[in-house]
């Protein structure tokens, strides 16, 4: 018996030798390109912000935080330059393989993959792609499924339209098939440079724990010049091990959200916009978390989400060498639903709404581009009750200019 095992397996192992030799290439004919920019960047803003990346990254303004004598520490003006978000990619194409057209893509910056790593090189992307006629497979890094790679609005500002869109890039794997005009996508992704907050703080080990990926689901269309969609994301966490009692926790949070999405191209006029109904996407930079809804004798508990309404759209419009465009976002605190106990873990509790309005102008005199860009936040922060519903608002704002010098290659 031993033997006809090995016989088997020796046949085997030669056949799938044989299938692998077949497929091998000469590697010196893989093609490579290398493509980039270097951008120098330079702010003024009128208060203090919810920031990473020495403010190069803002969100909305901080709430006041007030002195003995009630004057707002954060009403503070600031101005600030960087040159770290220089980028640089490669892609690697060849011969088909499996029947499919393979690329391998790696893309990074110097923005670090932290606050103390400012000017540090840091992986954007890096993922493997395959493509068949009507399918394809992307294992790798690469952004997020709620941030669809066709509907990224044009602002200069590095946060893309966050908190009222995701910014957020992970690993994953991607499957796609496409029917005719339409894309269905299923991805399983998992978290690095973005993570979800907990006990422990921020860590990507509430999303490991709870053994589970990150599962979206999208279907998209592709017409001659309408693109839209909608998906819906799965998300399940585990907080923690152990609970105070010292017994092990077996406890989950489990959220999902929902968007739509819709370009429309015309010309030199382009339109864009996403709805998204969100529970938990604090790691995806936006507005929302969960908390502690109660716990028994023995300290197990359960959680509820804050759920959050946000809505953008970004304008533009191209004449010869100048392009202007506008940029607006709302979200709105709908609250968890039902009563928490506490404590939160996430963004923007005490906040009701935000909004922004950013106009901006860019002048192309390839490969050199010149930005400018005005950016209006306002924040409503105020009283949340039991079910993080927020009243007695009061709007607080920051206005920030920007201008940058690009050059791509």
């Amino acid at each position: 018996m031993f033997k006809k095992i090995t016989f088997f397996l020796f046949v085997l192992f030669s056949l799938f030798g044989t299938r692998v030799t077949s497929q091998s290439f000469d590697l010196s004919s893989v093609k490579i390109a290398f493509h980039g920019f270097v951008r120098g960047d330079a702010a003024f803003d009128s208060r203090l912000n919810v920031e990473a990346r020495e403010g190069f990254v803002i969100l909305y303004p901080l709430k006041p935080d007030l002195d003995a004598n009630g004057a707002d520490i954060n009403a503070v003006p600031n101005f600030n330059q960087w040159g770290m978000t220089s980028r640089v990619n490669l892609t690697a194409t060849g011969p088909d393989i499996l029947g499919a057209k393979v690329k391998g893509f790696v893309e990074g910056d110097f923005t670090g993959p932290s606050n103390p790593e400012n000017n540090a090189f840091r992986l954007r992307h890096g993922y493997i792609e395959m493509k068949w006629v009507k399918a394809s497979i992307l294992v790798g890094q690469y952004w997020s499924p709620l941030d669809v790679p066709e509907m990224l609005p044009r602002v200069l500002a590095l946060n893309t339209g966050a908190p009222f869109r995701s910014f957020t890039r992970s690993p994953m794997i991607k499957v796609a098939y496409t029917p005719g005009k339409f894309d269905i996508i299923a991805v399983a992704y998992a978290q690095r440079d973005y993570v979800s907050p907990g006990p422990s703080g921020g860590s990507v080990s509430y999303l490991r724990n709870a053994l589970v990926p990150n599962l979206h689901l999208m279907i998209q269309y592709h017409g001659q010049s309408l693109f839209a969609g909608a998906g819906v994301d799965y998300k399940q966490l585990r907080p923690r091990l152990v609970t105070d009692s010292l017994f092990k926790a077996d406890e989950l949070v489990r959220s999902v959200s929902l968007h739509v999405f819709g370009k429309y191209t015309d010309r030199s006029f382009q339109i864009k916009t996403q709805v998204i109904l969100g529970q938990n996407l604090s790691d995806h930079l936006m507005t929302g978390g969960y908390a502690v809804e109660k716990a028994d004798s023995l300290d197990n508990r359960t959680y509820v989400n804050l759920n959050n309404l946000s809505l953008w759209a970004d304008l533009t419009y191209e004449y010869r060498s100048v392009r202007l465009g506008l940029y607006g976002g709302y979200v709105k605190n709908l609250g968890t639903g039902r009563d928490a106990k506490g404590p939160f873990y996430g963004r923007g509790d005490d906040i009701d709404y935000i909004y922004r309005v950013a106009p901006r102008i860019d002048v192309n005199i390839l490969p050199l581009q010149f930005t400018f860009e005005v950016e209006y936040t306002v924040a409503a922060y105020g009283i949340s009750d039991n079910r993080f519903n927020v009243s007695q608002t009061d709007e607080i704002s920051n206005i920030r200019l920007q201008a940058a010098v690009i050059y791509m290659f």
